[in-house]
């Protein structure tokens, strides 16, 4: 990093401090050359701030609804770098729902809508505009607070800048080293990032848990979806979750991979041990500066 960019970073103050800021890789040797940052927010939760970009989204070779393969194209935003843990369910003073209990282990057996009233919380805790309407659940992009990473912004980061199944390439032979899944898993959960990240330095995004999205799910929604930030169908009965868990075979453990859950936005709803999630938030106008040199227009209020 040079210096000019570290005392800027340095100048934003209260919101994070500063973890690292490195090229973490190209993502599976696919030539990208988005350079991630890593930060640690206020609340102690290290994230990595991504400038965006366009890749191709699901496959041809997969199931049904992961088709057509499709070129989308993704704003800046941070992500956790880790699934949330439930050491910070105990640091919001939050019941924990996980059936695996332990401090370093990804927060599971949660609700789409508890996801995102964690996301109001933190967002709150940060002095954050929520994003989430804790009467209708219905989510305001434009506010500058915490919320789950729509289905396209997940398999953007989950890709790495790669076009193959995992973003190690298309073989799942060396899954084991990234990911915590049935081959290797012990009837359980790991504790976050035990695994290697992927290229851009997330851990866990192919394994341990399956991860909650902002998305209603659509099985042909791939079909008429728009190109610039997707956020999918408008109604439906079930929320997309993507990205494998502990219970997961190689194949479930696909980048593309998709599946869907009841919400329990209303009432008691069936939830599994096997799902968990991780945050995103867009980026502020000085991060953007950061990420996306000379081009800060459009940024949040915060």
């Amino acid at each position: 990093m040079t210096s000019r960019r570290l005392l800027f970073l340095i100048a934003l103050g209260g919101l994070f401090s500063l973890a690292s800021c490195a090229n973490t890789g190209s993502g599976g040797g696919s030539g990208s050359t988005v350079e991630p940052i890593e930060i640690t927010t206020s609340s102690g939760v290290r994230m990595v701030m991504l400038p965006g970009g366009e890749f191709l989204m699901g496959s041809s070779g997969g199931d049904a609804d992961e088709a057509p393969r499709h070129t989308v194209r993704v704003s800046p935003l941070a992500i956790d770098k880790f699934e949330v843990g439930q050491d910070q369910y105990a640091a919001m003073e939050l019941p924990d729902p996980s059936h695996f209990k332990g401090e370093n282990r990804p927060v599971e057996q949660i609700r789409w809508s508890d996801a995102a009233m964690f996301c109001n919380e933190r967002s709150r805790r940060e002095g954050l505009t929520p994003c989430y309407n804790e009467a209708t659940f219905e989510c305001n992009f434009e506010a500058g607070g915490y919320r789950l990473p729509t289905e396209a912004e997940w398999e953007y980061v989950a890709r790495a800048g790669a076009d193959t199944d995992y973003d190690f390439g298309s073989s799942p032979m060396a899954l084991k080293n990234y990911a915590c899944y049935a081959g290797n898993a012990r009837k359980k959960t790991d504790p976050v990032g035990q695994k290697k990240p992927n290229g851009w330095g997330l851990h866990d995004m192919y394994g341990n848990v399956s991860e909650w999205c902002q998305d209603v799910y659509g099985k042909t929604y791939y079909q008429d979806s728009p190109s610039d930030d997707p956020r999918g169908p408008k109604t439906g009965k079930k929320r997309v979750i993507r990205g494998g868990s502990w219970k997961s075979s190689e194949a479930g453990c696909r980048a593309s991979i998709r599946q869907a859950g009841t919400p329990g936005t209303t009432d008691a709803c069936f939830v599994r041990d096997t799902c968990g999630f991780r945050c995103v938030r867009r980026l502020s106008e000085d991060e953007l500066k950061l990420v996306l040199p000379g081009e800060s227009d459009g940024a949040t209020e915060e």
